[in-house]
């Protein structure tokens, strides 16, 4: 009988100062986002076995799943505003004026060369970032 070897364990790291962690529950349901907060806190008490394990829940953030998708202008705006441009800029980039760019973000043109134009600007800029 041969012994086999153990594989080296890895060497432990000091756990980073302020490290963020994003966890998503989805509840099938429907739940109030206090129930929903009991529940992440019950959560973390498990996960950590202490009363604060030094984790701290910084946000609770609900919404529906069967909310509306927002219209397009309005992801158009928020690819913009991410991207830190004004919608002078945007619509330089898009070779289209200001108050077209308005426009379609308020859901006033939802189709067309000025909203194909866009798209691909934002595209372009997002790329380049």
């Amino acid at each position: 009988m041969s012994r086999r070897s153990k594989a080296p364990r890895p060497a432990a790291t000091a756990p980073s100062e302020g490290m963020r962690l994003t966890i998503t529950f989805e509840f099938i349901g429907r739940i109030s986002i206090e129930a929903g907060t009991r529940f992440a806190r019950r959560w973390l008490l498990d996960q950590t076995g202490t009363e604060d394990g030094g984790v701290r829940l910084l946000t609770v953030r609900g919404e529906h799943a069967d909310a509306a998708p927002p219209p397009p202008g309005v992801l158009i705006r928020r690819r913009r505003n991410r991207l830190g441009l004004t919608q002078a800029a945007l619509g330089d980039l898009a070779g289209v004026t200001r108050p077209a760019v308005t426009q379609v973000e308020n859901g006033l043109r939802r189709s067309g060369p000025a909203y194909s134009a866009l798209l691909a600007a934002l595209e372009k800029a997002e790329a380049a970032r």
